[in-house]
């Protein structure tokens, strides 16, 4: 039955063992298949950007070709003006040929002498005029020529760009084929890796299959063996019970025979006899050891005393009391084998009652190197923190630092470097002094690891009390410092003395970070620290006197610096608020010139040079490398107002053609708006900056789902003023839209503000009312308008209208966007006509109800 079951039981080991390898298997069959589709996502999003490329390649290749032919139909232009001339000049040479013929001929006739004698003096007092003339013909000849040239030297280049521009072309889709062939080929191995990965998971779960039926079919067999031990169990049981019954009965009349062998009135040895059932009993019953005092007794009792008898039978009587409890755990021992792992627990308590313990010592050894785990992550997370915040101490030191403050951080510094080296090593010497009278006065009560918790302890308390230091500067310089504040102040310095920049900006966000981790360190080694209380009470007295000694020393060779370094930083502080201050009064100051200026109602021209600086910062946003430009050539509103296009590229600097015009329209609005004799126009709001090139690029560009176009709209600086004056060819070649679909979504989005009349409060609070209903849909951005496809139960097409240009004004004002339209753009597939039926049911409910369009009316 055991070589049964110890049989079945490898069978089970080994089924389990296949069934971990098929597990195994199973999931590195996953994690192949995870990786797959992963590499195929990323395929398909690298796909998804080369279209991206070939699109915008072929956006500037249209661009590129529009713009060639705009320079053929000049060419033809040019060369037709330049046949002109050459026609023109060549009937002025056939006239002058006439002329000189006639010339010729009156000159032979003798009579026409005296009147050519007179034409000839009219002619010497003509002549200067002729000869000007003749110059003056000269002169434009080589003009003209000089322009030919020009225009021949232009369509060489015209033509070169173009070849470029051809080759450039050539380029791109040659490398565009050439991805997507890639691409494709890449696909193709990837759909092959997949579908050999497919079949061997079909094949792996064929297997897995057969396994799981195997392993049933052994949870049944193992099912009906612990069946078999139990009731084998049951019998041991029984068996043992019988035999320990039968044992302890033949003892007992062993001992009884004994002892009346022995006593006084004992009857002879020979009148005893054994049992025919304890005769039989002995062949099945455990050996025994011989009991070697125990036949002189049985031979001749009656040569012992009184005193020696007693001692032999209580002496027997403890022998075979043992001897008795031999045989019962001899019994259990015969079951050890049957009953497996029970055994340990029955018959383990000599190594559970040992105090030393393997498995005791083990699980120490765990839980010990587990909270040493935790408390070097503590450390090395104080310690990433302590250099995050020296950098940024650091960045804002640099930034705002001024010569007086650099001044008193050098003085500081030549305080701090008198004796750096000497501190370091008697703070080193004093650390090491503290660890060995921990570790000493630990003794073999308490680990290495006691001494270095109070260690952590103190520190925390360091971090902690130099914190509430900082808090109080002014009191720090009064009352003495504590051990531990000194002992904090000295390595603060010392740290500082390494970095050599001080700063109190830098102290107070490390002693904050220190004060923040403090709990942390508190709540992660509480758990390991109080079992530990007991010992920290008996050695903290001996240990912080000897802290408080060896920390006094330090705090008074370091007294100065800490004095310096609280000063410098003191002065650090002090600068950066006096930048801050001067900053806020130099604003207000310009807020208050604009604002006199206004109220005074003073013309444009009449405006002084701050005054205009400061409109051009705070009104019309103009960058700072521009408004200083302006403050060094423009002196009064009125040479601003006179300055032209070309002089403004001169004078100020201005090359882009949009920065210029957005100059220009700004004084235009300026001139007319301080004008006494001008009319009072409506629209004032875009005069005081609420709709600059900020709003423009962040705000109003993605309302209109157009946000990628926000970096050359911000690089251009159009503001509201500027958007009804953009032209195609802005757009296109400036501001980089090509797309002519997102040029109208614009030009709709500016008709929305030309009815607001450019408001943006009116604007953003009509948005606001219309959030969660659906009206107005005029003002309507872009997220309105997704979340009023989602809310259709259409979600997962939503997405789709990201940076495509689709807005309320589009959908209100445009008659040629219908449902069709707002299906494209939703991506939504031609064969899915149930989802296009109920976008097109509600898309006209929502024009009936919210916009003046009828769809309707369209139709018919």
């Amino acid at each position: 039955m055991q070589s049964r079951v110890g049989e079945l039981e490898e069978n089970l080991s080994k089924a389990q063992k296949e069934l971990l390898k098929a597990q195994d298997l199973n999931s590195k069959l996953q994690r192949d298949l995870r990786e797959n589709v992963a590499q195929k996502e990323d395929q398909e999003e690298r796909i998804a950007t080369l279209e991206k490329r070939y699109l915008n390649a072929q956006r500037e290749s249209t661009s590129l070709h529009d713009l060639n032919e705009k320079l053929e139909q000049e060419l033809q232009h040019k060369e037709a003006q330049i046949k002109l001339h050459e026609e023109k000049i060549a009937a002025i040479q056939e006239k002058l040929e006439l002329a000189e013929q006639k010339l010729a001929q009156y000159s032979k006739l003798p009579e026409m002498e005296e009147q050519l004698k007179q034409r000839m003096e009219a002619l010497t007092q003509v002549r200067p005029q002729a000869q000007e003339r003749h110059g003056s013909a000269e002169d434009r000849i080589q003009r003209l020529e000089s322009n030919l040239d020009e225009k021949n030297a232009e369509l060489v280049r015209l033509n070169q760009r173009l070849k470029m521009n051809e080759d450039h072309n050539s380029r791109l889709s040659a490398t565009v084929d050439k991805l997507l062939s890639e691409s494709n080929d890449r696909l193709q191995d990837h759909l092959k890796e997949r579908m050999h990965a497919l079949q061997e998971k079909n094949s792996l779960t064929q297997e897995l299959d057969k396994t799981r039926k195997m392993m049933e079919e052994l949870d049944q067999q193992k099912t009906d063996i612990m069946k078999e031990l139990a009731k084998s169990r049951l019998e041991i049981d029984n068996v043992k019970r019988q035999m320990l019954q039968q044992e302890i009965a033949y003892n007992i009349q062993q001992t009884d025979a004994l002892t009346r062998s022995l006593s006084p009135n004992a009857v002879d040895p020979s009148n005893f006899s054994r049992s025919a059932s304890h005769s039989s009993f002995d062949t099945h019953s455990l050996s025994r050891r011989p009991n070697k005092s125990r036949t002189p007794i049985e031979d001749d009792p009656s040569k012992l005393s009184f005193g020696s008898r007693s001692m032999t039978e209580h002496e027997w009587e403890k022998m075979q009391q043992a001897h008795v409890l031999a045989n019962v755990q001899q019994a259990f021992d015969v079951s050890s084998d049957a009953e497996g792992d029970d055994n340990d627990s029955l018959f383990s308590t000599a190594d559970i009652l040992s105090p030393s313990g393997h498995t005791d010592a083990q699980t120490l050894a765990m839980m010990l190197q587990e909270q040493l785990d935790a408390i070097n992550n503590e450390i090395r997370l104080i310690q990433e923190e302590k250099q995050n915040t020296e950098a940024r101490a650091e960045e804002l030191e640099s930034r705002v630092g001024s010569m007086e403050h650099m001044n008193l951080l050098a003085r500081g510094r030549s305080l701090e470097r008198q004796s750096p080296p000497l501190q370091l090593a008697q703070l080193s010497s004093e650390l090491s002094r503290d660890e060995m009278h921990l570790g000493d006065n630990s003794g073999g009560g308490a680990s290495p690891l006691t001494a270095r918790s109070l260690r952590l302890e103190r520190m925390a308390q360091t971090i902690a009390h130099s914190q509430e230091e900082l808090r109080r500067p002014g009191q720090n310089t009064h009352t003495p410092p504590s051990p531990l504040s000194s002992r904090h102040s000295s390595q603060e310095s010392l740290h500082k003395n390494v970095y050599g920049v001080p700063n109190a900006l830098n102290r107070d966000a490390a002693a904050a970070a220190a004060a923040q981790k403090k709990k942390g360190l508190k709540s992660s080694l509480g758990r390991f620290f109080s079992k530990k209380e007991k010992v920290k009470g008996k050695d903290g007295s001996g240990t912080e006197s000897n802290l408080s000694l060896s920390q006094s020393s330090i705090a008074m060779q370091d007294g100065d610096l800490s004095d310096s370094m609280s000063i410098s930083g003191k002065v650090g502080q002090k600068a950066v608020e006096f930048d801050r201050r001067q900053k806020k009064k130099e604003r207000d100051y310009r807020h208050e010139l604009l604002a006199e200026a206004m109220k005074a109602g003073t013309p444009f021209a009449l405006w002084n040079g701050p005054t205009i600086v400061a409109w051009l910062e705070l009104w019309v946003g103009m960058p700072a490398w521009y408004v200083a430009a302006c403050r060094a050539n423009v002196k009064s509103g009125a040479i601003m107002s006179a300055l032209s296009d070309t002089e403004i590229q001169r004078e100020i600097g201005i090359s882009n053609p949009l920065h210029r015009l957005k100059l220009r329209l700004a004084i235009q609005e300026m001139v007319s708006l301080t004008s006494p004799s001008a009319p009072k126009t409506s629209r004032t709001t875009l005069a005081f900056g609420d709709m600059n090139h900020e709003w423009v690029g962040n705000a109003w560009l993605p309302s209109l789902g157009l946000p990628q176009y926000r970096t050359t709209f911000m690089e251009c600086l159009v503001d509201a003023r500027m958007l009804d004056h953009l032209t195609k060819k802005d757009l296109r070649g400036q501001l980089k839209m090509v797309d002519s679909f997102h040029r109208t979504s614009f030009q709709f989005g500016i008709s929305c503000l030309k009815r607001l009349n450019y408001d943006r409060n009116l604007l953003e609070e009509r948005r606001k009312n219309c959030e969660n209903t659906n009206s107005d849909v005029l003002v309507w951005s872009n997220d309105r308008l997704i979340r009023w496809v989602a809310s259709i139960g259409l979600k997962e097409y939503g997405n789709n209208l990201l940076e495509s240009g689709v807005h309320g004004a589009l959908v209100a004002l445009d008659d040629s966007f219908d449902a069709n339209s707002m299906a494209l753009a939703l991506q939504i597939p031609t064969q899915n006509t149930q989802v296009r039926q109920s976008l097109e049911l509600e898309y006209n409910n929502l024009l009936r109800s919210a916009t003046d369009r009828r769809p309707d009316d369209m139709r018919s």
